[in-house]
Parts: C-alpha cells; sequence; structure tokens
C-alpha cells in the first residue's frame, strides 16, 4: 500500500490494474490536485473509500467530481465504500460527486436516547436496501450500550443519494 499527501488530504492507495483501492482521509479542499493521479489510479474498478474525509469545501468538491469524472474517462466502474457523513451530505445535493458509481456502505447519524449518544452509524445499502428504498431508517444498535438508534435526520434528506442509484 502506497500513502500520498495532498494537501490536507492523505490517500492510500493499494490493488493491482484491475481493481485500485483509495483510502481517502482528511479535508477535501483546495490544496488537494487528485486529478494529476488519475492516471496512476486508474482501473477498471476503482474502489473510493472515504470514512476518514472530515471536511469539505465547494473548491474540494470541484477537484473531487473532476477526479471522479477523469476516473470514468479512463473507464473506471467506480464503487463507494464507507463515505463519510460529509461526502453522503454532498451525494444528495450533487449527483455527479458519486461519478456514477455505486455506493456499497456510507455512515449516517445516528442517536441513541437510551445513552444520548450521538454517532456515525456505518449501513451496507445490500443488507438494508429495501428500507432505504422505501426511505426507513435501518435499526441499528448502539455501540455503548446496545440500545436501539435511530436516525437523527429525517430519512429523505440523508438517503436521497440512493434514489438515483
Amino acid at each position: 500500500m502506497a500513502t500520498t499527501n495532498h494537501g490536507n488530504l492523505t490517500v492510500s492507495a493499494s490493488g493491482d490494474a484491475g481493481e485500485r483501492r483509495l483510502a481517502l482521509a482528511g479535508r477535501l479542499d483546495e490544496s488537494v490536485a487528485l486529478v494529476a493521479h488519475v492516471a496512476a489510479w486508474a482501473a477498471p474498478v476503482v474502489v473510493l473509500e472515504t470514512a476518514g474525509i472530515q471536511a469539505i469545501n465547494s473548491l474540494g468538491i470541484r477537484e473531487w467530481m473532476h477526479f471522479v469524472a477523469g476516473l470514468n474517462g479512463r473507464g473506471a466502474r467506480l464503487v463507494h465504500e464507507k463515505c463519510s457523513e460529509v461526502l453522503v451530505e454532498q451525494m444528495c445535493y450533487i449527483p455527479a460527486v458519486r461519478g456514477g458509481g455505486a455506493v456499497r456502505s456510507f455512515h449516517a447519524p445516528y442517536y441513541c436516547p437510551r445513552c444520548d449518544l450521538e454517532a456515525p452509524a456505518l449501513i451496507d445499502v445490500e443488507i438494508h436496501g429495501e428500507a432505504l428504498r422505501a426511505m426507513e431508517a435501518p435499526g441499528l444498535p448502539c455501540p455503548q450500550c446496545k440500545g436501539p438508534m435511530t436516525l437523527a435526520d429525517v430519512p429523505e434528506r440523508i438517503f436521497a443519494f440512493l434514489v438515483e442509484q
């Protein structure tokens, strides 16, 4: 695995010529120049793991859209895994953020009324697909007390990006 820094973002790349996996962490902003690495990171399948993206600004999202468009231009099929809450929010408003890729899993804000914990929960789209398509939040256990957690927002806002998938 090769890890490189791109401004305020760290990218760990692994895989081979058939499938590349990119794990991104940090801030997606004007300091990031991902487009310059499209040729090196392109493959028939590119898995983008974005759980570590903590913040995004408008210049960063523009750079991201150029990046995923560049991967698409090289014939990559994009797969999004462990999408951070901030990237999911952008996907809901700007469909091009997905770059036509399928989302396998994503983080959503959840709340546990039993222990008052607010925490992002990882939702697997394949496991919870039926509920998500019906705009229903899957019931998930609290990582702290194991009680039932609830979605801390309205499903239509959090799951909107799945309508076009």
